[in-house]
């Protein structure tokens, strides 16, 4: 058995370290009596006691990981089906190339959902950098009519910037760990904004609003979140 000395709790299986803040553990004496322990957890929560067992996690843990390859090695059947249909009736219309996209876009989303370790915000960025792929793959695949660059990709990261927002004003006690998934978002509008300037897409109004929005909303955060935000963003960037 291992304890987290920052969180106060014991953790029940050998996990190395701590579910909850990411601390290495320390090992604690007598950790053969592990299942006394657990179940004298209670007692001791009833007595005021400051530590507090953490439950064991690892065959929850074990199931998703087997939940995880069944998905994984039907979504690969799946596409390999996918493209034998799709060559043998018509391969002018790659349709083949969107599903695989899709079940990639599906598996990737479950196995990245599912890891402990990544807050919310590195799940919205890379979620969102993913969708952005998946969108100009679909886009591409049907001969490259342009709309991903026109209408797709700024509409999801104005979308992105909508749903900070809204996550910001939620949780107002940490509202500003979101300042660095908008300083991510205004990269990837800018990088939408490219074929604009190279003078790709037909209609390019909505990729020139998208990076002015995530800028003014990351402008607006910075100023109004005072000395908040100047020390989230002095943290992060190690200034």
């Amino acid at each position: 058995m291992s304890k987290c000395v920052k969180c106060k709790i014991e953790i029940l299986d050998d996990a190395v370290m701590c579910p909850l803040c990411h601390r290495v553990l320390e090992r604690e004496e007598g950790a053969e009596l592990q299942e006394e322990d657990a179940v004298n957890t209670t007692d001791e929560h009833h007595h005021g006691s400051h530590s507090v067992s953490y439950p064991d996690v690892e065959p929850a843990m074990r199931k998703m990981r087997f939940i995880t390859k069944i998905v994984v090695f039907a979504s690969v059947v799946l596409e390999i089906a996918a493209l034998l249909v799709n060559y043998i009736i018509d391969f002018d219309i790659k349709w083949s190339l969107i599903s695989g996209a899709a079940l990639a876009y599906g598996c990737f989303t479950l196995i990245y959902s599912a890891e402990k370790t990544k807050s919310l915000q590195k799940k919205l960025v890379v979620q969102t950098l993913w969708a952005l792929v998946l969108i100009f793959v679909i886009d591409l695949s049907l001969d490259f009519f342009g709309w991903s660059l026109s209408f797709g990709m700024p509409c999801l990261i104005l979308g992105m910037d909508i749903a900070i927002f809204v996550l910001m004003r939620v949780d107002t006690v940490n509202w500003q760990n979101y300042i660095m998934a908008q300083i991510w978002i205004f990269g990837l509008s800018l990088a939408c904004a490219i074929p604009v300037i190279l003078g790709i897409p037909k209609f390019p109004w909505l990729a020139i609003i998208a990076p002015v929005v995530s800028a003014f909303s990351l402008i607006g955060t910075i100023v109004f979140g005072d000395k908040q935000a100047e020390n989230e963003i002095k943290r992060r960037f190690h200034v």
